[in-house]
């Protein structure tokens, strides 16, 4: 039916907009990158390697999904073009639209929520990280015309997940 790739920067609502959205749709599959990245024994000492071992697993089950008309839900920070580009290909390759979801909020808001968190020395998320992540989602967001935007600081997640209910029933028709 069709793919949703959920990102953003941490901690700005992916996960609970994802989860919404997974109940909207009978048999969709829900994809949590992070998820698979723990997976894979080590994950924290290479951390390069295991996130491209989940990108590439997180495709083959979306692409299990879509080829058999459900819709897969994909939630996780993809920060360069170069990590939204497959999702593309797989779109094309299945005949099924795709869908580049970006959860905003401001910077302040982000390492406000991310500091709730409990950002712990020596975890793999740190006050730089979000920081760079956030810098790198907005010069995307800046660059690419097919990214659906949607303001976490403006709409609750609820609405984001009817909005996007929506597209998918009017590009299906």
């Amino acid at each position: 039916m069709c793919i949703f790739v959920i990102n953003g920067p941490f901690a700005v609502g992916k996960s609970t907009v994802a989860r919404l959205l997974h109940r909207e749709f009978p048999l969709a599959l829900m994809i949590a990158v992070d998820d698979i990245r723990r997976l894979y024994n080590r994950f924290k000492e290479f951390q390069r390697d295991s996130l491209l071992l989940a990108e590439e697993l997180s495709r083959a089950m979306a692409r299990v999904a879509a080829s058999n008309g459900r819709v897969a839900i994909v939630e996780g920070v993809k920060a360069f073009e170069k990590q939204l580009e497959p999702w593309n290909q797989l779109g094309m390759e299945l005949g099924v639209p795709v869908h580049h979801v970006l959860l905003w909020s401001s910077k302040d808001t982000v390492l406000k929520r991310a500091a709730a968190r409990g950002i712990a020395p020596g975890s793999m998320l740190s006050l730089d990280l979000v920081c760079w992540a956030w810098d790198n989602l907005d010069n995307l967001r800046q660059n690419r015309s097919d990214i659906i935007e949607f303001s976490t600081e403006a709409l609750p997640p609820e609405e984001i997940v009817r909005a996007l209910r929506d597209r998918v029933a009017t590009t299906s028709r």
